[in-house]
C-alpha cells in the first residue's frame, strides 16, 4: 500500500497591503518525481513548468527512488518557505505553495546528505504575471 502524506499550505508572503489573505490567479498542480540517478538525486517534473507570481501550486511528489526523500521550497531570499515530510520510496506527499514573487526558486531535498553531496535540488522559474 502507498502512504500519502498531505503538507499544510505554505504562504509566501500572502497578506497584501489591505491584510487579505492571498486569493490565487491560478490553482493548479504539477506531478513531480524523486528519484535517484547515476551521478546523485534529482526531482523531475511530469509537465512542463509554467509558474507565475499568483499561482498556487500544488506539488504532487512521488518517491520513485529507493530511499526516503523530502521536499523543501525554498524562496530566492533563502527562506524555506514549503516543506513536505520525509516518505518512503514508493509514497506520494503534496506540498501546496501560494508564489506571490517572482524569482529563481529551489526545490531541495534535506534528507541526510541529499542535498549537500548528492546535489538533489532543482531549480524553477516563477515568472511574474502576464
Amino acid at each position: 500500500m502507498v502512504a500519502t502524506a498531505i503538507a499544510a499550505v505554505a504562504t509566501l508572503g500572502a497578506c497584501g497591503a489591505d491584510g487579505d489573505a492571498f486569493t490565487p490567479t491560478r490553482e493548479y498542480a504539477i506531478g513531480l518525481r524523486a528519484e535517484e540517478r547515476g551521478d546523485g538525486y534529482g526531482y523531475v517534473a511530469e509537465d512542463a513548468l509554467d509558474l507565475r507570481v499568483g499561482d498556487r501550486v500544488t506539488f504532487e511528489m512521488r518517491n520513485d527512488g529507493d530511499l526516503i526523500h523530502d521536499l523543501v521550497v525554498v524562496h530566492p531570499d533563502g527562506r524555506a518557505i514549503a516543506t513536505g515530510p520525509a516518505i518512503a520510496a514508493g509514497a506520494s506527499l503534496d506540498l501546496v505553495v501560494d508564489f506571490v514573487d517572482a524569482g529563481i526558486y529551489r526545490l531541495n531535498c534535506n534528507v541526510d546528505d541529499h542535498l549537500t553531496v548528492y546535489g538533489m535540488q532543482e531549480l524553477v522559474q516563477v515568472a511574474e504575471a502576464s
